[in-house]
């Protein structure tokens, strides 16, 4: 008998050899390694890369046209050969582009972009965006490939609402709506227009898409930005100045505020008033009436900066901050005195030395009649207890008085003179 049983034994020790070493990286038989081929038919040439069907590489696929380098397809493919990338050059030459994403580890992929592009790839005519579980994301049409500033953008939310519409004109026209995400309901409506000057005019509309909320003008040629904002009423809400210092990498303005007015509802009273200057930036804030509430003053050169705060339109205490003697600019001011007035146009002058970093004591308190200094009362550590007190006369000491450290008076302190300042909010109406 030619047949031997030990013969079927080496051929089934063989195949089961190879089988593992072709699926065992670092085996006695390697992965094959992609290869290419290339033939012609119907008047295209064809470029596949093979690779092993147990490599965990992907495939690549072109097709050519008849010259050899005009790309009609190109593909990749997973290993689990479900697609990656698709190009296709359609009839007209546009290039229409798919990508997929794999959301799980079972190698499946779904779309998630897919975009026509001219045939010099560099311009989009059709971008859409998809949300992995297949629902719309965005979507930008460009109807005319000869006006490449003339598109269309949308945006949806996972539940097919549409968010936001921005509608780009060839002359530089944009038009913005946001709507609600979940009714769908126009919720802001703006439109910047650029005059044949250069001119930027932009105005926003409320819901309603018919009532001015706010309009800003930038002249050609000039880096000064001017914008009013408005109540619902019509009524004037903000006039505000800027100088544009040029873009952040998120595409606004990078503004300096010149000057900045807030009215309240009725829009003729003042609310509050910024001017920026060269050497100090003053703030106001006034009552409906148009008393002082409050005045902030900021001193460019030592970046000192003083806090008056006014009671029944008179000026009640003046607070004075220096800058942080550490990271100035990032840890808080501290406070450096307060000067308290009275009715009667007297003052009491608090002064503070500064204990460490993060807490101050009262060093001294100075009574003055007037611009007369009268009497000046140097305190404990305790921040409170006077251990010293002198009183002048002519603005010279006439007497001295030293205490011990638990038997002298106590300062006369208001807690609400030293509390950190908080600046007054306007009146909240729409």
């Amino acid at each position: 008998m030619w047949f031997k049983p030990g013969w079927l034994c080496t051929f089934v020790l063989f195949g089961v050899a190879t089988f593992f070493a072709l699926r065992t990286p670092g085996s006695l038989v390697p992965n094959p390694q992609p290869y290419t081929t290339y033939r012609w038919y119907d008047g295209t040439r064809e470029k596949f890369d093979y690779v092993s069907p147990y490599s965990d590489k992907e495939v690549e696929r072109t097709v050519y046209g008849e010259d050899g380098m005009t790309v009609l397809r190109h593909e990749r493919i997973n290993k689990y050969g479900n697609p990656l990338y698709v190009m296709v050059r359609l009839k007209n030459g546009h290039l229409d582009i798919k990508e997929y994403e794999s959301p799980g580890t079972d190698g499946k992929t779904v779309l998630v972009s897919h975009e026509i592009q001219t045939a010099d790839s560099k311009t989009p005519l059709l971008v859409r965006r998809y949300y992995t579980d297949g629902t719309l994301a965005s979507e930008m049409i460009r109807p005319d490939e000869k006006v490449p500033t003339r598109f269309t953008n949308k945006e949806f939310t996972k539940e097919g609402v549409l968010v936001k519409e921005f509608v780009f004109d060839h002359n530089g026209d944009v038009a913005e709506r946001q709507y609600d995400a979940k009714t769908g309901k126009l919720s802001s409506f703006e439109f910047s227009k650029t005059a044949g000057t250069g001119d930027i005019e932009r105005h926003a509309y409320f819901e309603d898409g018919v009532t001015v909320r706010a309009h800003s003008l930038k002249k050609a040629g000039a880096n000064i930005l001017t914008v009013q904002e408005y109540y619902r009423s019509g009524n004037i809400r903000t006039e505000r100045v800027c100088q544009l210092l040029g873009r952040f990498s998120n595409g606004s303005n990078a503004e300096q505020i010149i000057s900045n007015k807030v009215y309240y509802a009725d829009g003729k009273s003042l609310f509050s008033s910024f001017v920026a200057g060269d050497e100090v930036d003053v703030a106001t804030y006034l009552n409906q009436d148009g008393s002082k509430i409050f005045v902030l003053k900021l001193f460019a050169k030592d970046k000192t900066s003083f806090y008056e705060h006014y009671q029944n339109g008179k000026l009640a205490y003046v607070q004075k901050y220096k800058p942080a003697r550490v990271s100035p600019g990032i840890a808080p001011d501290w406070l450096d005195s307060v000067r308290v007035y009275s009715d009667e146009e007297h003052s009491v002058f608090y002064e503070f030395v500064d204990v460490d970093f993060f807490s101050n004591r009262l060093g001294s308190v100075s009574y003055f009649d007037g611009d007369k200094l009268t009497k000046k009362q140097e305190i404990a550590k305790d921040g409170k207890t006077v251990l010293k007190e002198e009183l002048y006369s002519e603005g010279k000491v006439s007497k001295t008085v030293v205490y011990a450290e638990a038997e002298g008076p106590q300062a006369e302190l208001k807690d609400a003179h030293f509390a950190d300042t908080k600046l007054p909010q306007p009146p909240k109406v729409d």
